[in-house]
C-alpha cells in the first residue's frame, strides 16, 4: 500500500483513483429520512468514527423598529449590510435570455433579483443593537400589477463595527459532484469555485473536500487554511464517472462537517448540476437531511454549475435555516461571484425572523418580494412571513411589500396625504444569546422626493420581476402582443437610468426586450 501511494505521489498523477487510494472512504447504506447512518472514514489508514456530534448551535438575532426616525443623511459606505438567505443571484435567468429563451417561472425568485444590488434604506435606521429594521412607503404603479398603489421597503441596519468585527472560524466542507453530466465545462467551473472558496478562507479556518459519483471519496482531509496549493492539487485532476448519488454525497459532507471542533461555524458547500440519478432523487429526503443538519449547527450552500442546472432542489435546500444558493456560469464567473458574495454565504446573523403585516382598514397586501421559498401565510387581510436566516453582506438587503386600496383596482387613484397610516408591521426574533424580542412598526407613506436609493432601486427591480413573471407565465403557448407591450414598457422605464448599481438590471431588461421581440414561441 505504501509503495503504491509513494509512486502515485512521485508521478503526481493526482487522478481520482490516486486520491481514492490515498484517502478511501466507505459510506454505509443509503441514509434513512429520520436517522443518520454512522459514517466511517479511513484517513491514511487510520479509521475514525464520525458519529460523535458537537452540541447543536442556536444562532438567533434581535431586531428593533424605529418608524419615527427623523431625516438623516444617507447610509455610510461602511454600514454593515444584511441579506436574507435563499437565492443570491438571477444568473440562471440571464443564461436563459442569453440563449434566446424566456426563463421559466420557477427561476424567478424575487430574493435573487434583489440580492444582486445594494438597497440602503434612507434615512438610515437608528440602530443601537446588532440588527434593526425600518420602513419607507411610497406611492407607485406597476406595469404588470395595476392594482398596486404603494410599495414599502423593509430595510435592515446594524451597529456592528466592521473595523473590528470578525466572523467565527469556519469549518468548510465542499461536496463536489463528479457524475458524468459534470464532464467538461461544469467540472472546470466547479474546480474554480472550490479554489475561490479556499482563497476566501482565513487563518484558523479549515477545509475538507469530498467528491462523489456513486460513492463519496475524500479528496482533501480537514486542512488548515490558507493552503490553496493543497486545494489545487486535490481538485486539479479529478475525473467524472458513474452515477449521481447526490444524497450519499451530501450525507457524507454533513457527517464530516459534524466533526468540526468546538467554536467553529460549520458549512457544507454542495457544488452540483442538480441532477441526482442514483438512490432517492426527489426533494424531500434532501430537505429533511438539510433540516436535521441545521438543527445540529451545519448550514448548507448550494452552488449550481452547468447548462442543465434547473435549481428546484437547490431552491428547496436554500429555504432551510442557514441555507442559500447561487449559480455560476463559467470559471471566471465562479471566481468573481464567490469573492463578492462570500460574506453573505457564510456569516449568519439571524434566524427565525417572523413578520406579520396588518394593513390599515381599506388596504390590502398584494405581494411580498425578497423572501425565499413559500414563506407567506394569509389570515384574512393579514400576511405573515418567516425568514429562516439573515446573513452579513457587503450589500444591504431588503424585503418589499406591495399594497393597494381594497376594491379600487380599476378606479382612478385618489391623493393620499403624506404620513397617512397604511398598516402595522409586527415582528418577533431572537438574539444570539437565545432571548426572544418583539417589535412593532407603523407603515406611513412619504413624499416621493424623500425616497432613498434602496426604495428607488427596489421599485424598478420589483417592476422587472413582475413583468418577467407575467411574460413567462403567458408564454407557454407563444409570445403575444401583450407580452411585447409589457417588455417595451419595462425597457422604457429603464431608459436613461444613470445609477451604475443598476447596470446589470438595465442589461437584463434589454435582453428580455430583444428576446420577446424576436419570439413567436417560448421554448422551454
Amino acid at each position: 500500500m505504501k509503495t503504491h501511494v509513494s509512486a502515485c505521489i512521485r508521478r503526481q498523477v493526482g487522478r481520482l483513483a490516486c486520491l481514492g487510494l490515498l484517502l478511501p472512504m466507505s459510506v454505509a447504506a443509503q441514509p434513512e429520512d429520520d436517522e443518520d447512518d454512522e459514517l466511517k472514514i479511513v484517513d491514511m489508514g487510520m479509521e475514525v468514527e464520525a458519529s460523535v456530534e458537537p452540541a447543536p448551535r442556536t444562532m438567533v438575532f434581535e431586531f428593533d423598529a424605529d418608524m419615527a426616525a427623523p431625516e438623516m443623511p444617507d447610509v455610510a459606505v461602511d454600514t454593515p449590510g444584511v441579506a436574507v438567505g435563499g437565492a443570491r443571484d438571477v444568473d440562471l435567468v440571464r443564461s436563459r435570455l442569453e440563449s434566446g429563451r424566456i426563463p421559466e417561472p420557477a427561476l424567478l425568485a424575487s430574493e435573487g433579483f434583489l440580492a444582486e444590488y445594494d438597497l440602503p434604506l434612507t434615512p438610515a435606521p437608528r440602530c443601537s443593537q446588532k440588527l434593526c429594521i425600518n420602513t419607507q412607503t411610497v406611492a407607485t404603479s406597476l406595469i404588470a400589477r395595476p392594482a398596486v398603489h404603494y410599495l414599502t421597503q423593509l430595510g435592515f441596519g446594524s451597529n456592528l463595527d466592521m473595523s473590528t468585527f470578525q466572523r467565527p472560524p469556519l469549518y468548510a466542507v465542499v461536496v463536489l459532484d463528479l457524475s458524468p453530466s459534470m464532464r467538461g465545462s461544469p467540472l472546470a467551473t466547479a474546480q474554480a469555485a472550490i479554489i475561490e472558496v479556499a482563497n476566501q478562507l482565513r487563518p484558523g479556518d479549515q477545509l475538507t473536500i469530498v467528491g462523489f459519483g456513486v460513492k463519496p471519496v475524500v479528496l482533501l482531509p480537514a486542512t488548515p487554511m490558507p493552503n490553496v496549493s493543497a486545494v489545487h492539487q486535490a481538485v486539479a485532476y479529478t475525473e467524472v464517472g458513474g452515477g449521481t448519488a447526490l444524497e450519499r454525497g451530501l450525507h457524507a459532507g454533513v457527517q464530516l462537517a459534524r466533526r468540526a471542533p468546538a467554536g467553529y461555524a460549520t458549512r457544507v458547500f454542495l457544488i452540483t448540476d442538480d441532477r441526482p440519478t442514483v438512490g432517492r432523487t426527489s426533494g424531500s429526503p434532501f430537505v429533511n437531511l438539510a433540516k436535521r443538519s441545521a438543527s445540529q449547527g451545519v448550514s448548507l450552500t448550494t452552488i449550481g454549475v452547468g447548462p442543465h442546472f434547473q435549481a428546484p432542489l437547490a431552491r428547496a435546500l436554500a429555504a432551510v435555516r442557514g441555507g442559500n444558493t447561487m449559480y455560476v456560469r463559467d470559471p471566471l464567473h465562479a471566481s468573481s461571484r464567490i469573492a463578492e458574495e462570500f460574506p453573505a454565504l457564510v456569516t449568519e446573523l439571524a434566524y427565525a425572523l417572523e413578520v406579520v403585516i396588518d394593513p390599515a382598514p381599506g388596504m390590502a397586501i398584494e405581494g411580498v418580494f425578497g423572501v425565499p421559498g413559500d414563506m407567506l401565510v394569509r389570515d384574512g387581510d393579514k400576511v405573515s412571513l418567516r425568514v429562516e436566516t439573515l446573513f452579513l453582506s457587503k450589500k444591504r438587503g431588503a424585503i418589499f411589500l406591495a399594497l393597494a386600496p381594497k376594491g379600487r383596482a380599476n378606479l382612478p387613484r385618489g391623493a393620499m396625504r403624506t404620513g397617512a397610516h397604511l398598516g402595522t408591521v409586527h415582528m418577533q426574533y431572537r438574539d444570539l444569546d437565545g432571548s426572544l424580542d418583539t417589535g412593532r412598526s407603523q407603515l406611513r407613506n412619504i413624499h416621493p422626493g424623500r425616497t432613498g436609493k434602496g426604495l428607488q432601486r427596489g421599485a424598478l427591480l420589483i417592476e422587472q420581476i413582475e413583468v418577467l413573471r407575467a411574460i413567462s407565465e403567458r408564454s407557454t403557448t407563444g409570445v403575444g402582443r401583450e407580452a411585447r407591450a409589457m417588455a417595451e414598457k419595462l425597457s422604457a422605464r429603464f431608459t436613461d437610468i444613470h445609477d451604475p448599481e443598476l447596470t446589470p438590471a438595465v442589461e437584463l431588461t434589454q435582453m428580455l426586450n430583444d428576446v420577446v421581440g424576436r419570439s413567436t414561441t417560448a421554448p422551454r
